[in-house]
């Protein structure tokens, strides 16, 4: 494949030049450190397709790779991301969005909608299906299309990417309505008072999803989640940049 040449920089703008130089009437988006969990994969998701219709896009399951299976840090990372992407979760229409680290869209919706928002660096998925909703389009979640993928193994490693994601999830969600009403917004300065209760929502809410997951593993890992989400709930509350670039909502 043959990448169109652009200034722009990030992953938005990499998925645009890729959409442009292919022809499928299909898009598939697939995070390099991403793997089908099986070699019918693609043939699940033309029937999928094939099925639906008319739809704006598509996802599944975000799987462990089971070379990680028993990795303490990579249990914590894997779950502390991907919680709400479990096989455990029903298939059907959703609202949630569905990350780019698997993600199938027709490309006359992606065409429609226009493509990734490049001056977003992060979040630049969840900002394309808000479009796609926005525009009357049905996401649908099947939890026979899985992908397997590889979590970071070291704990410094998972920290660091925790904390870079707080603040962006901040810009993104907590600054903007509706907010929870815990939520204390009225000056910056005193938004540190919510750490508290950004941290044990956040847990409780990965708890709540992965409730029906391997209980040994979630045990297992237990120790690093806490250190993780820790480290996301720190950069929530006091990190600073978004890698939304500067975009308005």
């Amino acid at each position: 494949m043959t990448i169109a040449p652009s200034n722009e920089l990030g992953a938005g703008a990499a998925r645009n030049a890729a959409v442009r130089s292919s022809r499928g009437s299909l898009l598939v988006f697939m995070d390099s450190d991403t793997l089908p969990a099986d070699n019918e994969l693609l043939v699940r998701i033309i029937r999928k397709a094939e099925e639906l219709g008319t739809f704006g896009g598509l996802g599944g399951p975000i799987r462990l790779h089971p070379s990680q299976a028993w990795n303490p840090v990579a249990i914590a990372d894997h779950y502390a991301c991907w919680f709400n992407w479990t096989e455990s979760r029903a298939s059907g229409v959703t609202r949630l969005f569905q990350p780019t680290t698997f993600f199938v869209m027709p490309r006359d919706v992606f065409e429609q909608v226009g493509g990734f928002d490049v001056r977003f660096l992060i979040l630049e998925d969840c900002e394309l299906q808000d479009r796609v909703i926005a525009a009357n389009k049905l996401l649908y979640f099947d939890r026979s299309l899985s992908v397997f993928h590889y979590a970071r193994g070291s704990l410094l490693q998972s920290c660091k990417h925790s904390w870079a994601w707080g603040p962006p999830f901040r810009e993104y969600f907590l600054e903007h309505p509706p907010l929870p009403r815990w939520l204390i917004t009225g000056k910056r300065r005193w938004f540190w008072l919510n750490l508290p209760s950004i941290f044990w929502v956040r847990l409780g809410i990965i708890f709540m999803k992965t409730r029906r997951e391997p209980w040994a593993r979630m045990l297992y890992g237990l120790p690093f989640l806490l250190a993780t989400v820790l480290a996301w709930s720190l950069g929530a509350t006091f990190g600073k940049g978004s890698g939304i670039g500067g975009a308005e909502r």
